[in-house]
């Protein structure tokens, strides 16, 4: 039986007993009524703030009871701010604090989010230091006049790095899970994403010449597709040094700078390492803006401006 709380979205009729539990938890540290009085307005939350796009609030409910609860701000494409993480007296130290911020910096990341920002009570610097954030200046306090307050940060895209696993897959695979992640992913016009399919990735596979990585990330006991690449070995024809061709490198739309398609082509130049292949070469266009930065910053021997053509073999007949 599993006793822990709940997360769940926030209810607008909620707001009131969630605004009285953010004065509670401020309290909590010994602060004076009049300290607590000039905190109220910003502890407040408005049915205005509530319902906007930019903010999101989660509470922590068990058995019917609101424990706590915290709210994220999109302040710009990647970067987000925790505007509130309160937990009622009753239960601070109990944990539930602790599952908030994991379930807020969670969901900054699903939300695209690369950097989640903090403006931490001085009494709790210490839970957000635990909980992975990073010192970063201060900043005046809205409620009193001269106060300043510590500002965090947590880097998601790092923390997300040390989640990444990057697997090479055979045949013996499930390839079709594998196969049922890749179409249900989310993957944009410049990857023209043809259906991939269980017995034609199993053929692929059990050829010599095939390389097909995939790239994960581990989230409690579920594996999430960031990205895939597939390669082949060839030799060339004049001499017997071998060489890897990568065919494609792709990362799903919401996965995108989080470091996968770093991680699939660093395990690429390693297999081919590994295979005793003497160099490795890839194609992208020109307006590819964010493959040509991922491949530069790997230091290419060479950069080749070459034109590419396609024929379609039934339009030739």
């Amino acid at each position: 039986m599993n006793d822990s709380p709940t997360i769940r979205l926030a209810r607008l009729k909620e707001i009131g007993e969630l605004s009285a539990l953010a004065m509670r938890s401020k309290a909590y540290w010994g602060y004076s009524e009049s300290f607590l009085k000039k905190c109220r307005d910003e502890l407040t939350i408005s049915p205005r703030t509530f319902n906007s796009s930019d903010f999101h609030y989660q509470v922590a409910e068990k058995d019917s009871a609101l424990l706590g609860y915290y709210a994220i701000k999109k302040l710009a494409e990647y970067e987000f701010e925790l505007e509130a993480l309160f937990v009622d007296p009753s239960f601070i130290g109990t944990g539930v604090g602790r599952l908030l911020m994991n379930h807020a910096k969670n969901l900054t990341r699903n939300m695209g989010g690369k950097a989640l920002i903090i403006q931490s009570d001085p009494n709790a610097v210490g839970f957000y230091l635990a909980s992975g954030a990073k010192p970063n200046g201060v900043r005046e306090s809205a409620s009193i006049s001269g106060r300043t307050l510590p500002l965090l940060t947590v880097d998601l895209a790092m923390e997300h790095r040390d989640m990444i696993e990057v697997r090479t897959i055979s045949a013996s695979d499930d390839l079709e899970k594998l196969v049922s992640e890749i179409n249900s992913a989310s993957w944009d016009g410049a990857n023209d994403m043809t259906p991939y399919d269980a017995d034609a990735l199993s053929a692929y596979l059990q050829r010599q010449d095939t390389l097909f990585v995939t790239c994960h990330e581990a989230r409690s006991n579920n594996q999430i597709l960031l990205g895939f690449a597939s390669a082949r070995i060839e030799m060339k024809p004049y001499d017997r040094e071998r060489w890897l061709y990568v065919d494609e490198v792709d990362v799903c739309v919401n996965q995108r700078r989080r470091g996968a398609g770093k991680a699939l082509m660093k395990r690429l130049l390693e297999i081919a390492g590994e295979k005793g292949c003497s160099e490795v070469w890839l194609g992208t266009e020109p307006e590819n803006k964010a493959a040509n930065a991922l491949y530069q910053s790997l230091k290419p021997d060479d950069i080749a401006k070459v034109v590419g053509y396609a024929y379609e073999i039934n339009k030739q007949q």
